[in-house]
């Protein structure tokens, strides 16, 4: 289990950094909408992540705090490593944190470390949603087979 929520937490944050890079040197950075993106990237990779736990380990179907806990483990790491990235790019970069804070309904308690804080707290509320969500649509893609007694993946048709 460690293996994979480390290999996805770390594939997660290269995909949220990746897509802030891009949005940096466009100059889209500062406009705050586009963190639904994120939110893409975030979903899909727990959907790989699960899928995967679950085909790993197939005696874990059915039971959604698994699930949950492994997705929450990799969105922890890719979450944390992405909200620090991000609090160091804005005590690096006064122009761009400048540009954030005058686009802030409160400008002046828009800090660095709270905008990272609201990154890493919707980070997580996004895993724990998602990561139940995920858990039960992968294992409604499972037929269970009470005649046969075992589980086989509807999607292949095996």
């Amino acid at each position: 289990m460690k293996e994979l929520a480390i290999k996805y937490g770390v594939i997660m944050f290269g995909g949220f950094a990746a897509l802030f890079l891009v949005f940096f040197m466009l100059g889209l950075a500062p406009n705050f909408e586009l963190r639904w993106i994120n939110g893409f990237v975030h979903l899909t990779v727990l959907y790989m992540l699960i899928r995967a736990y679950r085909r790993a380990h197939p005696e874990t179907r059915d039971n959604y705090v698994t699930g949950v806990a492994i997705g929450m483990v990799a969105s922890t790491l890719g979450v944390l490593a992405f909200t620090a990235m991000i609090f160091f790019t804005l005590n690096l970069d006064p122009h761009f944190f400048a540009q954030l804070r005058n686009q802030s309904p409160l400008p002046e308690y828009f800090t660095p470390f709270n905008a990272s804080l609201y990154i890493a707290v919707e980070g997580i509320v996004v895993s724990l949603i998602g990561s139940y969500i995920i858990t039960r649509i992968v294992d409604a893609r499972y037929d269970h087979s009470p005649a046969e007694g075992k589980v086989t993946q509807s999607l292949t048709g095996q």
